[in-house]
Order: C-alpha cells, then structure tokens, then sequence
C-alpha cells in the first residue's frame, strides 16, 4: 500500500539519513530517523572518504533549499551525540513515501525506509507528480549508488 506524508526537515544525519518531524494527521506529529530507500552514500566510519561523505551532505541540505544562515554544521554534540546539519528557523517541507509490493518498515539500524520529495510536489488522479525524488537525484549526481557494494 502507498502511504504519503507530509515532514519538516529537522536534521540531514548524512546524504542518505533525515531526521523528520512528520505530520501524520488528526494534529498528531511523529519525530524519528528515516533512511532513503535504494540509496547508499558513502558513511563516516566505514572507510570512505569523509571528503565524499561531507559532499553527499552538503548536497541534500542544497537539494532541500535551505539557506545558508539557517544551516549549521555540528560534528558531535556534547549532549546528544549526534553529528549533521541542524536547520533552524522555518525548516523546510517534504513528502515522505512508501512503495507498493515491497516491505517496508525499520531498516538495519532502526530507520524507517522512505523516498523524500520536495514538497511542493502534487498529486494528478492519485499519482504524486514531482520532478525527482531525493533519492533519485543522488543517485543522478554521483553522491549516492543504488546498491550497497556501490
């Protein structure tokens, strides 16, 4: 089944990694750590690059529109020990969704497994219409691969 909502991006964790406050009806908000679907980008601790890993980043808070002032770079809170790019003020809106005929629920690490689009994305006789999701792009710009091995 197909399942469409709307999110605020509260955090890029690393190009393929949100944190999202998502809006899931009836004034009730769901706050957690959702994976991109069918995407890998390079990760921080397992031997690649942190130049690439750096670049991935920076490519999804480009993607998602947020201006400079509004974006800040932690590498490791001292409270909460999480590293990304924290956005403050408004924080910018996306559509999460899921994928008919596959699985879905919590990856490997406890991430729920989304594609994101932009939010101004719109809906045609049931079909959600948007130029490219996230996921897409990153694969289309280099920072990311379709399957883990790369």
């Amino acid at each position: 089944m197909l399942w469409t909502y709307y999110a605020e991006v509260m955090r890029v964790v690393d190009g393929d990694t949100l944190d999202l406050n998502v809006d899931t009806g009836f004034q009730n908000r769901h706050r957690a750590s959702f994976r991109l679907l069918d995407c890998w980008t390079p990760e921080l601790y397992s031997g690649s690059d942190r130049d690439l890993w750096m670049d991935a980043g920076r490519f999804v808070v480009r993607w998602l529109g947020c201006a400079d002032w509004a974006v800040w770079w932690q590498d490791v809170s001292p409270k909460t020990r999480k590293r990304g790019w924290h956005i403050q003020g408004v924080r910018p809106c996306v559509l999460i969704r899921s994928h008919d005929g596959r699985k879905l629920g919590k990856g490997k690490y406890g991430r729920w497994l989304v594609e994101v689009y932009r939010g101004n994305a719109t809906y045609l006789d049931g079909d959600l219409h948007s130029p490219m999701s996230l996921n897409h792009a990153l694969v289309e710009s280099g920072h990311a691969t379709r399957t883990k091995e790369g």
